[in-house]
């Protein structure tokens, strides 16, 4: 970590203490538990799965976030779920 200021070191050290390295798979613990860490191409087909599943289908935004908050951590899991159900919204919408 050459370069580094002892700081960051510190910062680095203790938000490490939040993630576990496990088979290839990395998680983060939250108070709610252990969560699977989401890649951002990983994002789309998770969004996807939960609008389209059918107990998904017909929630409202607060419980297909926390359904999906359940398995997954992302940094902006809120932000892009609302973002993906109003555009699924304005494209199921649309008039011609």
């Amino acid at each position: 970590m050459d370069g580094i200021t002892d700081k960051r070191k510190i910062q680095i050290r203790k938000n490490s203490t939040q993630y576990i390295y496990q088979n290839n798979t990395l998680f983060k613990k939250t108070k709610d538990g252990i969560r699977k860490v989401i890649l951002h191409e990983q994002v789309k087909p998770i969004l996807y799965h939960f609008h389209t599943d059918m107990s998904g289908a017909h929630l409202g935004m607060d419980a297909i976030i926390g359904k999906i908050k359940d398995r997954y951590y992302w940094s902006q899991l809120g932000e892009d779920v609302k973002e993906y159900k109003n555009l699924r919204y304005l494209l199921k919408n649309r008039t011609y």
